[in-house]
């Protein structure tokens, strides 16, 4: 399943949890109750954590395979993605090795150092472990790191522009990133941690947002390479999330139509209607077309204007 796919699925359940009586305090003196929703709060608050952590890293490894060979060379990365494909590689394998089994460390070991070996050569199989795998956790520091390497200036900036830009409000994202990571952290080693209901609904949302954000703009990135246009190499600027074109999906109110509607300009009159589909697939398959022969993305929201999905090109 791909990285998206997998992570909104596991969105999806997290936030039907949400809804369940149990996860709700009852009276002062209802004391099992409380503790039992105080845990339940607790394993939710991990696992929202490990969501967004497990998509970062499976997305940028499903676009560190994503150059195309024939296009891009290894000498046309920037210095810092060309570092996080080798030495970065290296230390993420390092630390990984720690944790195989005994008798199947040898294999492992030959078999994840090949395309660090390669990564000169052959640019279409680089590491998985290039970036986020040096350490047990994912750090805000990992995320920014994986951005600027594909040429994307001062990324949290850009990750809450563009969350922004797609509809949603987060004041601080880089801010938010932290306070969910520490929420996983004393929730997942220090029992007596009370995690409120109102944070685990925030978390989701601002998890989802992030998620959002960050494959929008690698996907950009890597895009660009492949056109051989990538940022922050030679004399072109780095990327900025004003540099991304979006288009939005939309039920129209007509049951199962939907449109598509340009971004809408600072200032100016609502975006204009692209399409109207009829049916959810056909709705779905358009977006993707659309997406790779415009180079845009598609931000796909509910009908009360939540952002619940995306196209990246």
């Amino acid at each position: 399943m791909a990285a998206k796919d997998s992570f909104l699925a596991t969105i999806a359940i997290l936030e039907s949890c949400l809804g369940g009586a149990s996860l709700v305090d009852g009276p002062p003196n209802a004391t099992v109750q409380n503790a039992q929703a105080r845990f339940l709060r607790q394993g939710l608050a991990v696992l929202v954590f490990s969501a967004m952590e497990a998509f970062v890293r499976e997305r940028t490894a499903e676009v560190l395979v994503s150059f195309k060979r024939r296009v891009v060379a290894f000498s046309d990365l920037p210095e810092q993605l060309q570092k996080a494909i080798t030495i970065g590689a290296l230390d993420g394998i390092r630390f990984r090795l720690k944790l195989q089994p005994a008798a199947a460390k040898v294999l492992w070991l030959s078999n994840a150092v090949k395309p660090i070996a390669n990564a000169s050569s052959d640019i279409s199989r680089l590491s998985e472990y290039s970036f986020g795998y040096s350490a047990s956790n994912l750090t805000e520091d990992d995320v920014e790191e994986v951005l600027k390497a594909f040429g994307v200036e001062a990324p949290w900036q850009q990750i809450t522009s563009l969350v922004s830009r797609c509809g949603i409000t987060v004041i601080d994202c880089k801010g938010k990133f932290v306070s969910i990571k520490e929420r996983r952290h004393d929730a997942a080693h220090a029992l007596t941690a009370n995690v409120l209901h109102p944070d685990l609904v925030d978390s989701i949302r601002a998890a989802k947002a992030i998620c959002m954000a960050f494959d929008l703009l690698v996907s950009n990135s890597c895009g660009l390479f492949n056109r051989q246009i990538g940022p922050g190499v030679a004399a072109r600027s780095k990327m900025k999330h004003s540099d991304l074109k979006l288009v939005f999906m939309a039920p129209t109110g007509v049951p199962d139509e939907y449109k598509f509607v340009r971004e809408p300009q600072p200032g100016s009159a609502p975006g204009s209607c692209i399409r109207k589909i009829v049916g959810m697939n056909a709705a779905s398959d358009f977006g993707v077309r659309h997406a790779r022969l415009n180079n845009r993305h598609v931000i796909v929201h509910d009908s009360t204007g939540n952002a619940i999905n995306w196209i990246s090109h």
